[in-house]
Order: structure tokens, then sequence, then C-alpha cells
């Protein structure tokens, strides 16, 4: 193994006692030529042009699109999308959802109430013990549906980035087998490239994590056969916001 990171160090140029942060978010970003170019909002006017790419794309992905005129909406509608589907085990339903306020403008608890579906949200907490870090766990296993938004979304691939961080558990929507994604569409842009520059300019640094998710799992590892949910969520939707 040290061989191969040897390997990698000398590709990149790092230096034995490793990188400055500002030259490692250099490295990540892959910084180069056309860098510099705006990484500014999509105009309001190219989006419907570019939600009907991230369509055509998700067709081809096994993801399900919804648009929603309003957070009341799309509320109404996951909720809907929550008392439809049953556990893939057990018979409790529960549904896991990130401490983010998008998520929680969509007043899924209130929505919900009086149905067999509990909500759990994810305790905004910079470190947990190893009951509570359990817990927790159990808590994502237990839950059929995850909930999360995401941080920015590539028109190109139809692809999530979801950045980690406080009451944002990566397991919502690595674990549960439904895994919801609600995106105000001012997070869409075209490419990846478009995505790192967006989050360069945020000047937060990196992550402790960043998932890229692109439709649900699947795999054809078995005779070239297609099958979904092998190592994930076996159904995926993505509810776009104005």
């Amino acid at each position: 193994m040290s061989t191969v990171i040897e390997r990698i160090r000398k590709a990149l140029h790092i230096p034995q006692g490793g990188l400055s942060e500002d030259t490692r978010a250099n490295v990540v970003f892959a910084k180069g030529a056309g860098w510099a170019a705006p990484a500014g909002d999509v105009p309001a006017g190219d989006l419907p042009g570019l939600i009907a790419q991230i369509r055509t794309e998700a067709g081809h992905l096994n993801l399900q699109v919804h648009e929603c005129a309003s957070a009341e909406q799309c509320g109404a509608e996951l909720a809907a999308l929550a008392e439809g589907r049953r556990p893939e085990w057990g018979t409790a339903r529960q549904v896991m959802c990130w401490s983010d306020p998008v998520i929680q403008g969509l007043g899924l608890e209130a929505r919900l109430a009086g149905t067999d579906i509990s909500v759990r949200t994810v305790p905004e907490r910079e470190r947990f013990d190893e009951t509570e870090r359990a817990e927790f766990r159990r808590q994502v296993v237990d839950s059929y549906m995850g909930v999360t938004t995401a941080d920015l979304l590539v028109a190109d691939t139809a692809t999530l980035l979801l950045l980690g961080g406080r009451g944002r558990g990566r397991s919502v929507s690595l674990v549960p087998s439904i895994h919801v994604a609600v995106v105000p569409v001012g997070r869409i842009v075209r490419t990846f490239r478009d995505a790192l520059r967006r989050l360069d300019a945020r000047g937060l640094g990196l992550p402790s994590n960043m998932t890229f998710i692109t439709g649900p799992s699947k795999t054809a590892d078995i005779e070239a056969t297609l099958v979904h949910g092998a190592h994930g969520p076996r159904e995926m939707h993505l509810f776009l916001l104005p």
C-alpha cells in the first residue's frame, strides 16, 4: 500500500511532508486553465433546458424526478410517497431526515402525524459517544426512507453532490432502501467543473467528506444483469424546489 501511496504522491507532486491548505485545495479542485471562469448561479432562463437535461439523464438511471411549484406541494408529495411505500424488511415504517432548513420547511413530521410512519432527524452534533453512535446507526438501519438535500446538482449527469457536516449523516443517503433528495433549482450547475468552481468560491475549505450520487445503487456483476439496490438504495427520488 505504501508503494501505491508514494506513486500517487509523486504523480500529484506532493512533497513528503504534505501540502499546505491552499496547495491541497488546488490539487483537489484541479485548478488550471480556465479555472477563473465565473462561479455564479445559472441564469434563470437556462434552468428549463438544464432541468430537461436532468430528466433525460434520470431516465437512464432509474432516478425519478418530481418538479414542485412550492415547498407546500413538495411536502405533500413526499408525504404521499412515504405513505405509499412499504419497508423492504420488517413492518415498522420510519423516515430519517437530515437536519437542514430545506427539509424542515416541508413539515413532514406534521404531515405524517396520525399515520404509522415516524419521522426522525439527524442530531446536530460534532461528535457522538459510542452509545449515541450505536443508537443513531440503529435508527438509520430501521428507516426505510432517507431524506437529504444536496449542495449541488450536476445537470450533465444528474449527479448529486452532498457535503458532510453536523446533522448530515452520510448513512442517511446510503442505508435506507429509498433515498429522497430535495434540491432547490438554484443549486443546479452544468458540469462537474462548474460544481468545483462553485465550491471553491464559497471559501469554506474542504469538508470531512463529499458524496457524489448518480441514481440509485446498481450493479451488473452477475451475468451482466442490471440489479438495483445491491449496495445501497434500490429506489431514488429527486424533488426539485423553485
